[in-house]
């Protein structure tokens, strides 16, 4: 997902495995409408930045999301379909999280892993997100079938196995 064409990385992929050969993989999700705008907007924007400054602003993303997840509120949305955004009991920082911006904070995990977290998100410059249907497609154009495909709701992680020719 973070290469220019995943699709042909894939394809390489499989011409470089043995008949038998399998590969574990991660994807991005395709987010809620809000969250897919602003994300497009970073990942055109970001490479005009330097690295300090990605990651005093990654910083900055962990303190809100370190705040928003300290007000002890969890609310009810309803289904927003033009917005993608889905029902559901949220706390104010997964929220904005899953719907707005990226800003990533683990109280288990502390603030450097999640400061390294929000860098790792906003100093790329190829960040490809699928549904699940255009996923499986790609997987299979490229000669794979999955032999695990855990779904998130923010990503899917598996495992492919290469289908012989």
């Amino acid at each position: 997902m973070h290469t220019n064409n995943p699709k042909k990385t894939l394809r390489h992929f499989n011409k470089i495995l043995n008949k038998n050969g399998t590969l574990l993989c991660y994807w991005y999700k395709k987010k809620a409408l809000p969250r897919e705008l602003l994300d497009n907007f970073f990942l055109k924007n970001v490479k005009k930045l330097s690295n300090n400054k990605i990651f005093n602003f990654s910083k900055q993303m962990t303190i809100l999301g370190k705040n928003l997840s300290h007000i002890n509120h969890e609310f009810y949305c309803p289904d927003i379909p033009i917005l993608g955004i889905k029902r559901g009991y949220y706390n104010i920082q997964r929220f904005l999280y899953y719907n707005f911006i990226k800003c990533y904070y683990n109280n288990y995990f502390g603030d450097a892993v999640s400061d390294l977290t929000n860098f790792d998100w906003y100093s790329v410059s190829h960040a490809k997100k699928y549904d699940k249907k255009q996923l499986i497609n790609e997987v299979k154009e490229c000669k794979f079938k999955f032999i695990k495909l855990i779904e998130t709701d923010y990503s899917f992680s598996g495992k492919l196995k290469k289908i012989s020719d």
